[in-house]
Parts: structure tokens; C-alpha cells; sequence
């Protein structure tokens, strides 16, 4: 909130904001829910309203909603101008409906969090790329991959253990594969096959491997 320490606050409002504070409850994106519940004081409702309308005649803060209990304050316009920019490429919806319903709540956590999940994506330049080797690389591309087709975490979540569940079934295929081919060295075509072993079935099995262990990864990072 703006300017706490100024004389316009008394101190029985000062001190409930102290008190707020200290008890952590403005961590993450608890404020909206937490401003309802100071709002509901008249004394403080008023003081609030003081300074929005300040706020709102020096173009500093957007207001963009308000009920009975609470005013809801987007705290610059000019982030509120790039997140609709940003929000405008990822998601075929207002840009103020998406901003409306992250301050009042109606979105969850998880959608919130997705959202600006995103942003951060796309604002990441050339020169971080630049510095990424193979590997790296396709980490990074995979990740991001997972949040454009799926920004719900919830729906991220299931998505990639469906994908585990496939990647363990293609392991399980390709050691069906090994197991039928012959093994004794007699056997009349055994270079051949000990050649197309090495040459074509190592490295997709491999690969299927690897897959399953970023996946197993990736999804302790969603967990974490």
C-alpha cells in the first residue's frame, strides 16, 4: 500500500498493517484477499479511499475494480500495459478479464502463477540462448514446450505422467525387441545382428531412457 508512514494513516491503522505484516500474511499473491479483510473497517476503508484518489489523479496506480469491502489496485500502469501486452500472445481472451479476475481471485494460484509463468518465458532474450549447449538446449525448448501447451499446472501434471507412462511402455518394447534376437554366437547371422544392435536399437532405447529420467525430473520441479 502507498505510503504507509504518512500522516494521513493513523496509528490504529498503521499498526494493522504492521500487524499484517509481521504475520507474513502479504506473501505471494495473499494482498487481495488480505486488503478485503482491512477494507471491512470503515476508518480504514476511508483512508484508503484518500489515497486512491491520489493515487488515481497522478496516473501512478490503475484501479481496476472495486465492491463493498474491497478496493482492488493493480500497482503500475505501465506493468499493467505489458502484462496485457504479453497476456494478448499467449491467451485468445481479454487481456482485462485475465487481469480483472487475477486481482478479485477468481483465478486459482496455479493459474496465476502459470500466467506469469509464461511472461517470464517470452521475455527471455538471444543472449540466453547463446549460452545454452545441445543438451541444455533442448531441456530448455522441451520445458517451455510443457507451459505453452499446457499453462494449467494441474493439466502440465497429468500430461507428463501420461508421456512417463508412454516412454516407460517404449522401453518395455524395445527390450521385447532384444530379447527375441539370438544370442549364440554360432548363430549364422549373429555379426549382423550384434551390428544392428549397436547401430540402430542402442540408441533409441537410450534415448527412451533419458527421456524418462528429464521427465521424472521435470515433474519433481512441477512437485517441488
Amino acid at each position: 500500500y502507498y505510503n504507509i508512514n504518512s500522516t494521513n494513516f493513523n496509528r490504529h491503522t498503521y499498526d494493522t498493517l504492521i500487524n499484517c505484516s509481521n504475520s507474513s500474511i502479504f506473501s505471494s499473491l495473499d494482498i487481495s484477499q488480505k486488503a478485503s479483510e482491512l477494507s471491512k473497517d470503515g476508518e480504514i476503508r476511508s483512508l484508503i479511499n484518500q489515497e486512491i484518489k491520489k493515487l488515481t489523479k497522478e496516473k501512478r496506480f490503475v484501479v481496476v475494480g472495486r465492491d463493498v469491502t474491497t478496493n482492488k489496485i493493480l500497482l503500475s500502469a505501465d506493468f499493467e500495459t505489458r502484462l496485457g501486452r504479453h497476456v494478448m500472445q499467449l491467451v485468445d481472451e481479454n487481456p482485462q478479464n485475465i487481469l480483472y479476475d487475477v486481482i478479485t481471485l477468481k483465478r486459482t494460484f496455479d493459474q496465476v502463477e502459470e500466467l506469469f509463468t509464461m511472461i517470464i518465458m517470452i521475455k527471455k532474450d538471444y543472449n540466453y540462448y547463446l549460452d545454452l549447449s545441445n543438451w541444455q538446449l533442448n531441456t530448455e525448448v522441451d520445458e517451455d514446450a510443457y507451459v505453452e501447451a499446457f499453462p494449467l499446472l494441474s493439466d502440465r501434471i497429468k500430461f507428463i505422467q501420461d508421456l512417463k507412462n508412454y516412454y516407460e511402455a517404449r522401453k518395455t518394447v524395445f527390450s521385447r525387441i532384444e530379447r527375441i534376437l539370438p544370442k549364440e554366437k554360432d548363430h549364422e547371422s549373429f555379426d549382423e545382428i550384434q551390428e544392428w544392435r549397436t547401430t540402430t536399437l542402442q540408441g533409441p532405447k537410450s534415448g527412451a531412457k533419458i527421456a524418462l529420467d528429464k521427465l521424472e525430473h521435470y515433474e519433481k520441479k512441477l512437485n517441488g
